[in-house]
């Protein structure tokens, strides 16, 4: 596998303060990933991973423009495009090793999920897998910064044409570029048929919550700020079965 074996999950405002729902995530994360490197990005250690003067510093710095989640979108493209490796959000959930299941999916060493609704985007930002310097990264960079430089007004959250704007270039990227197209359309999400089935919530039986991890479903995205996951019954049942996986390194032949 083509990837630098960096695991990058950012709460900006500081991991002892984080909600417990994205550090139940953190640890999903931690305990089935043991051989990665996880690293616990906030604002306090941003600097050791990207240059002060960098150009995303400089606009997280100077951009009154910018929501923390755009904010989150430019570092994500930055670090996989310097440092390669995965990024995950806080609250994404998982449930089975990286090395089980990733080196089968990527595409020319990349990876991403479909948009929850794909016919409104093509894909969902929350997880990405990126060898260093990958050329749609890069790319998508560049246009990440060039979109919020011109940004006039603060993003409106509740407006998607303003708030999926990471989503856009990407959509914008795919089209322009037939060596992009390409490396998208071979990409094999299969097996992430389930992983948005939390993303509003959960309405689950713990026989279907079962059959989903058994499946197998590599991860789930979860949410802090649409639902309070320890109300969720169905989300307090999947993180106690969670909470039972173990990792079981590979067999040396």
């Amino acid at each position: 596998m083509d990837l630098n074996r960096n695991i990058f999950i950012l709460w900006l405002q500081g991991w002892d303060d984080a909600p417990e729902i994205t550090k139940q995530c953190l640890a999903s994360w931690e305990k089935l990933n043991p051989t990665w490197n996880i690293i616990k990005l906030s604002k306090d250690n941003l600097n050791d991973y990207m240059s002060v003067d960098d150009d995303i510093m400089h606009e997280i710095e100077v951009n009154p423009y910018l929501l923390k989640a755009c904010q989150s979108n430019l570092i994500r493209t930055k670090l996989l495009s310097l440092h390669g490796g995965v990024w995950a959000d806080s609250t994404t959930l998982c449930c089975l090793p990286l090395d089980e299941w990733l080196p089968n999916h990527l595409s020319d060493s990349f990876f991403c999920f479909p948009f929850v609704r794909p016919k409104e985007y093509a894909i969902s930002n929350w997880f990405i897998a990126a060898k260093k310097n990958h050329p749609i990264m890069n790319e998508w960079l560049e246009r990440s910064i060039q979109c919020v430089r011109n940004l006039q007004k603060k993003v409106d959250p509740n407006n998607p044409a303003e708030y999926f704007w990471h989503h856009q270039l990407f959509d914008q990227m795919i089209l322009e570029n037939q060596t992009m197209h390409t490396t998208w359309k071979h990409l094999d999400a299969s097996i992430g048929k389930n992983v948005h089935a939390f993303t509003i919530g959960g309405n689950y039986t713990k026989k279907e919550i079962h059959s989903m991890l058994a499946e197998p479903t590599p991860l789930f995205k979860l949410s802090y700020r649409l639902y309070d996951a320890f109300k969720d019954e169905s989300i307090v049942y999947l993180l106690s079965k969670v909470k039972e996986l173990r990792y079981h390194p590979p067999i040396k032949l």
